[in-house]
């Protein structure tokens, strides 16, 4: 299922003198397997001397909106998977950085970020996807 409250342009720059590609691009669950109706979160992880990491964790709506809310997403590099409405998108879907302002205003899940409570601490769930992108929070 795609979160439509979130959407990005994406342009894919096209290889062979084909025109490029704009494509609308949302978050989406994955459908099965241990992670399903979670969406997927990206973060590498660059140090001095070091190739480097990719990481990734899953998350549940009310987690992605509890990131949105403590403003973690842009703090630490965090990318969301995205893919097009149609699926449509010729190559695995990429993970795009996503800032706030491309939430849909009034849309539910807006709501959903207003109405986390950042003053209580960041529940245990969400805690271990951090870890596994290597953020102690």
């Amino acid at each position: 299922m795609l979160l439509t409250d979130i959407a990005i342009k994406h342009i894919r720059k096209s290889r062979k003198g084909e025109p490029d590609a704009a494509f609308v691009m949302h978050p989406f669950e994955n459908s099965q397997g241990a992670n399903a109706g979670k969406y997927e979160v990206l973060r590498d992880i660059v140090r001095t001397g070091q190739p480097k990491r990719k990481r990734s964790a899953h998350v549940t709506t009310a987690q992605l909106a509890q990131m949105y809310a403590r403003e973690l997403m842009p703090a630490f590099g965090i990318r969301l998977r995205m893919r097009s409405a149609a699926n449509d998108y010729p190559t695995p879907p990429p993970g795009k950085n996503v800032p706030a302002s491309c939430i849909q205003p009034g849309s539910p899940f807006e709501a959903l970020v207003q109405k986390v409570d950042t003053t209580q601490p960041v529940d245990n769930a969400l805690k271990l996807a951090l870890a596994r992108l290597e953020i102690d929070f």
